[in-house]
């Protein structure tokens, strides 16, 4: 059995309009990080 974690999907952040508490290119990914690793979006979104 193989136990590598998924690789992550193909995933282009998208630009939006800057915002002091948006998601940024960087927090966009970050976020698609922790999901991929943890699986839930409430955790992801905690980490981020």
């Amino acid at each position: 059995m193989n136990n590598e974690p998924n690789p992550l999907p193909d995933f282009t952040p998208v630009n939006l309009r800057s915002r002091h508490d948006g998601w940024s290119p960087e927090k966009q990914v970050a976020f698609i990080e922790a999901l991929a690793e943890s699986g839930c979006v409430d955790e992801a979104c905690k980490r981020v």
